[in-house]
């Protein structure tokens, strides 16, 4: 008798077992990637690690929009301390050493607009894209340190899920005379 109650409990006690430690792991995972988060953002400048505010979606257009298994975000420019456009090229308006810095604010935006639109950064699966238009000088072509600059926080932040393929364009000019403008598609779970 002892043995047929003990092998219907043992399988129900392996499964909340189970249960419990994928949660657990989930957990972990979430508060993992906002602790990394919050340790770039404060490394960055930005006031208590915190994301900056965005806009509210507003007219024809959106921060992002989820279709299937796919958020695409909207083009993102990076924006200094104070909140307002970096505008001009490199390297005539911008060194080519501050330039990572310029790219790796532009992805900042990014990631507070996959936090508003998916609510919670745990549902990034993985960044599946990655696309810069780069403002540049004639003839100025070295773009992939810049670029560098929002890869190693996509990998900072969602570690090997943030590596990514990426297409990098140098361009005369971008809307508002922008410095760079990033786009990125996410898989989301």
């Amino acid at each position: 008798m002892k043995t047929a109650i003990r092998s219907k409990i043992r399988p129900a006690f392996v499964l909340v077992t189970l249960m419990l430690a994928a949660a657990t792991a989930s957990a972990q995972a979430t508060s993992t990637v906002e602790s990394r988060l919050k340790a770039e953002l404060t490394a960055m400048g930005y006031p208590e690690g915190k994301l900056p505010n965005l806009l509210p979606d507003s007219g024809p257009w959106l921060h992002g929009a989820v279709v299937g298994n796919l958020l695409f975000l909207s083009s993102a420019a990076p924006q200094d301390a104070n909140g307002q456009w970096v505008k001009g090229a490199i390297p005539s308006r911008h060194s080519v050493q501050d330039a990572p810095m310029l790219a790796r604010r532009a992805c900042v935006r990014q990631i507070a607009r996959m936090k508003q639109v998916l609510g919670d950064l745990d549902r990034v699966k993985r960044i599946a894209y990655v696309r810069f238009n780069i403002a540049v000088d004639p003839g100025f072509s070295d773009l992939t340190p810049i670029a560098e600059g929002c890869s190693t926080l996509y990998t900072a932040v969602f570690g090997e899920a943030g590596k990514h393929p990426r297409v990098l364009e140098g361009v005369s000019a971008n809307p508002s005379n922008t410095a760079m403008e990033v786009e990125t598609i996410v898989e989301v779970r």
